[in-house]
Parts: structure tokens; C-alpha cells; sequence
């Protein structure tokens, strides 16, 4: 073999390679994009509280209604009453609460661009 048949061999195979990490690079700076510019969910999340400022601990906190598809689930407040929601999308949810001994509560809640607060409180 002579030295250009085989320095045309390696010219060949480094055009591959260079080829194949363009396309890796090219992949990465796509996934990038996609993960910094895709819209991020929002969280609806707060407090749920008695009628004499008790921590509902325990309470369910479910969506009624959203402007989109969501999962059917409830959410158990902690021990400071505390919840927090996914909201996948920007709209106005329905979101209802009922803890044992207390009449369900039902709330409108308006995701904008942030995050959205809401205290619920449970009465007798």
C-alpha cells in the first residue's frame, strides 16, 4: 500500500468523524433550544386553612375545570396546610377543596404568566 493510498484512507475516515460530530452538535444546540425556549409550566399552589386559621392538614385539593386536558388527581395538603398544582398552560381553573367535617370549597384561579397564590378557607 502507498502512502497516499493510505493517507486518503485516514483523509476519508477524519471527514466521517467530522461529519458525525457536526450532527451530534447541531442535535445538542436543537435539544438546547428546545428545553430553554419550550413554554414552562406554571403551579398553582397555597394554603389551606380552617375557619379559626388552622392548618387544614390534609385537605384534597382536585381541578374541576382547566382550559386544557389535565390529569385527574388530588393533591393532600401537608402539615401546614400547604398545596401546590401543575397548571401545564396560561388560563382560568376551577380548583376544589374538601377536608373531612367541612363543606367542599370551590375557587377560580387565574394563571398568567407567573405562578398563581390562593388561600382557600373550609367552614363548618
Amino acid at each position: 500500500m502507498s502512502t497516499t493510498t493510505w493517507l486518503a484512507g485516514k483523509r476519508s475516515k477524519l471527514k466521517r468523524i467530522s461529519l458525525a460530530g457536526s450532527i451530534l452538535t447541531a442535535a445538542g444546540l436543537g435539544l438546547w433550544l428546545y428545553l430553554t425556549m419550550a413554554p414552562q409550566p406554571h403551579t398553582i399552589s397555597g394554603r389551606v386553612q380552617e375557619s379559626n386559621g388552622r392548618p387544614a392538614i390534609g385537605a384534597r385539593i382536585y381541578f374541576l375545570n382547566a382550559p386544557v386536558a389535565v390529569a385527574d388527581m388530588a393533591i393532600i395538603t401537608d402539615q401546614q396546610g400547604r398545596f401546590t398544582l401543575p397548571a401545564p398552560t396560561p388560563g382560568t381553573y376551577e380548583v376544589g377543596c374538601t377536608f373531612d367535617g367541612f363543606a367542599p370549597v370551590t375557587v377560580k384561579v387565574d394563571v398568567v404568566d407567573k405562578d398563581a397564590q390562593v388561600e382557600i378557607k373550609v367552614q363548618r
